[in-house]
């Protein structure tokens, strides 16, 4: 019987040890999930700041293509009047 009971013990003691493992895996996992979380929030971020960048870049080029469209208009038109005259 105390045979039994040692064996019985050992098998507790055994599974104990793996309970702890297992908990120690799943503690990896998750603070690793969380570090990759973060990760993709900060990369969300960086993309945000680039994005807005990029509408200030895009609303600059606009302001100075309409600039340059209505100057060429303006040059266009006086070029007319000295042709006409000619």
């Amino acid at each position: 019987m105390s045979k039994n009971k040692d064996f019985l013990s050992g098998k507790l003691r055994e599974l104990a040890a793996l309970d702890e493992q297992e908990a120690g895996a799943i503690s990896l996992v998750e603070r690793t999930v969380r570090n990759l979380r973060a990760i993709g929030n900060q990369s969300k971020q960086v993309l945000d700041e680039i994005d807005a960048h990029l509408a200030e870049v895009g609303q600059a080029r606009d302001h100075a293509q309409r600039r340059m469209n209505h100057s060429n208009a303006i040059a266009d038109n006086f070029e007319k009047l000295i042709t006409v005259g000619e």
